[in-house]
């Protein structure tokens, strides 16, 4: 890794990435999150290469993590109905949804999840 904190390079990559799909960890990817053209998407070829918009980049990217880890993958993905981030660099993503998909997130994230991502604060709402 390059760039890596000390704390990162310090440790054994393939030891990293096996602690971190051993993570249960819910991707919450709205199926309206389709705009191509929203002012804030990286537009750069290698962005591109990873798909058109959000959506299609969120389940590109947990198809690799599949493929890298078929059998040991503690990750999933809910894709809710109707749903797109409302702001850049998913800082701050207020999910907006019907009560069905509420409840089954819900379920799987207890409706108000707050986690750390390096020194910046990460907070998913489901309203």
């Amino acid at each position: 890794l390059r760039s890596a904190p000390p704390y990162v390079a310090s440790q054994d990559v393939r030891d990293l990435e096996t602690r971190y799909v051993a993570r249960h960890v819910v991707y919450l990817l709205g199926q309206a999150d389709t705009n191509p053209t929203t002012h804030f998407i990286d537009r750069s070829c290698a962005a591109m290469a990873q798909g058109p918009y959000r959506l299609a980049r969120g389940l590109a990217y947990f198809d690799y993590l599949k493929k890298r880890h078929p059998d040991d993958l503690a990750q999933q993905v809910v894709e809710v109905p109707g749903c797109r981030a409302r702001r850049p660099r998913h800082v701050h993503v207020r999910l907006r949804a019907g009560r069905v998909v509420r409840a089954r997130a819900a379920s799987i994230v207890s409706g108000r999840c707050r986690h750390r991502a390096g020194a910046a604060r990460v907070a998913c709402r489901l309203t």
